[in-house]
């Protein structure tokens, strides 16, 4: 399994496993994200990294999520987490 698609199963995995999906544009800006960012990964030590950071990431949207009072992932909660956890490798 490439990286891209990797990193967006686990991204789907924890959102579900939350209880939550993805709003459609959400899920195209995090795609691009994840692609945009799969370059900076070499290690395996990156990946696990990558993953771990990804689930965070995941884990505040959901919780911002239910604070907004939205029932799915929307692209502004993505990027308002993003804003807020930058720098976390390697998605910013």
């Amino acid at each position: 399994m490439d990286k891209a698609t990797l990193l967006w199963e686990v991204a789907f995995r924890k959102a579900i496993e939350l209880d939550f999906d993805f709003d459609s544009n959400c899920e195209i800006q995090l795609r691009n994200i994840i692609y945009a960012c799969v370059n900076k990964i070499g290690t395996d030590h990156q990946i696990d990294e990558a993953i771990n950071n990804l689930k965070t990431i995941i884990i505040y949207m959901v919780r911002e999520t239910k604070e907004r009072g939205y029932t799915s992932l929307h692209e502004d909660t993505l990027f308002n987490i993003l804003k807020k956890l930058c720098p976390i490798f390697p998605f910013c």
